[in-house]
């Protein structure tokens, strides 16, 4: 495979991980906000998941804590990864509700990684 190729190929990867990430953290987070994203801002840029308020105005708030700043509190790795462009503000109760549902759904996904992990480990146990 060439450098283009590869290059290529990793965009498009990137691509499909940011839009699976998007929808999963949108259909998350829909019970506390109307949510949708696109990946980018411009120009499908793939390091970035942009997310809209579907239930809110252009930088209307209900409050004064900011969505991607409740997302990068649960998953720091995703800091200058996550952006709201018209501003989606959260009141408290909402902030709190978000964190709560996005911390049990990295229980949820940290559990799944240990069971494969020690899945993996017992498959090469009994290879050797």
């Amino acid at each position: 495979m060439s450098m283009i190729e590869q290059y290529l190929f990793a965009l498009r990867m990137a691509k499909e991980a940011g839009k699976a990430l998007g929808e999963k953290l949108a259909e998350l987070l829909r019970p506390v906000v109307d949510l949708t994203f696109a990946l980018g801002w411009e120009k499908g840029n793939p390091s970035v998941i942009s997310f809209f308020a579907r239930d809110r105005g252009v930088f209307q708030d209900k409050g004064s804590i900011l969505l991607e700043s409740v997302i990068t509190e649960v998953f720091p790795e995703l800091v200058f990864h996550i952006d709201s462009p018209f501003g989606i503000f959260l009141d408290d109760d909402e902030a709190q509700k978000a964190k709560e549902i996005l911390e049990a759904w990295k229980v949820r996904e940290n559990k799944k990684m240990e069971e494969a992990i020690k899945w993996a480990k017992d498959e090469i146990k009994e290879v050797e």
